[in-house]
């Protein structure tokens, strides 16, 4: 029966990423702030029929400011931009891919070129911070189960530090069922690590019910490597405290 819901889900999903493309052409002659607009029910639409329930704890104090999350899936991407009018930064080659490299680069994506990372990332990160346009970033470099959140690289917080912005640590869990204990969701990489493939999975089952939870900012640390540790502290104790008591 699953796989027949699976089916229905993801035709749904294919009007609306047409519905997508035809947004693409009208993106130029929008306003940053109706495109933004447009673009956050987009993705509540998406996760909507693909089987995903979205439960936001706590509000951002800013949508220009440097947001840092753990990093489970390519539903992140969604689940935040839903909720949050703001850039992201990622690799190169998403800039090419249909719908969503238009519409991504429009938002304000950030793309940088694979292998030649980290100064290149920190410069663009910094010029969007300081014209007040906030950006996203997955400071673990990679994806996790979410059972446990991986060290976070200190490099990139150097942005935020040069532009003189405060870090909003935001934390993402993904809940396939409250039995315990707790086991990675299909959503993630972890379950499925080829795209497509955790698409299917995702659509093929009950709810998910993705938890978004944002949290004070952090300011005045003058060194990326204490400004890091401290944001990767307050996501990964919320993480273990819940997943723990859940």
């Amino acid at each position: 029966m699953w796989q027949l819901i699976g089916v229905f889900r993801l035709a749904a999903m294919s009007v609306v990423l047409i519905i997508g493309v035809i947004l693409s052409f009208f993106i130029v002659i929008m306003s940053q702030k109706v495109f933004h607009w447009i673009l956050s029910r987009w993705y509540r639409i998406l996760l909507l029929l693909v089987g995903v329930r979205v439960k936001q704890i706590g509000e951002p104090s800013s949508d220009s400011i440097l947001v840092v999350a753990n990093h489970i899936s390519w539903a992140d991407i969604l689940v935040i931009g839903s909720r949050l009018p703001i850039a992201f930064l990622a690799m190169k080659e998403v800039e090419r891919w249909p719908v969503i490299g238009p519409l991504s680069a429009r938002a304000g994506t950030l793309f940088i070129e694979r292998g030649k990372g980290a100064p290149k990332a920190i410069d663009e990160v910094t010029a969007s911070l300081r014209k007040s346009n906030g950006v996203v970033i997955f400071p673990e470099g990679r994806t996790s189960d979410g059972a446990v959140v991986k060290r976070f690289h200190p490099r990139i917080f150097e942005s935020a530090i040069r532009a003189g912005t405060a870090v909003i640590p935001v934390s993402l869990i993904y809940r396939d069922s409250k039995t315990l204990p707790f086991k990675p969701s299909r959503i993630s990489f972890a379950a499925a690590p080829d795209f497509f493939q955790s698409v299917w999975k995702t659509a093929c089952g009950p709810t998910i019910e993705a938890e978004l939870r944002f949290f004070p900012e952090i300011d005045g640390i003058p060194e990326r490597q204490d400004l890091s540790k401290a944001a990767h502290r307050t996501i990964s104790e919320y993480v273990n405290l819940t997943l723990g008591s859940s």
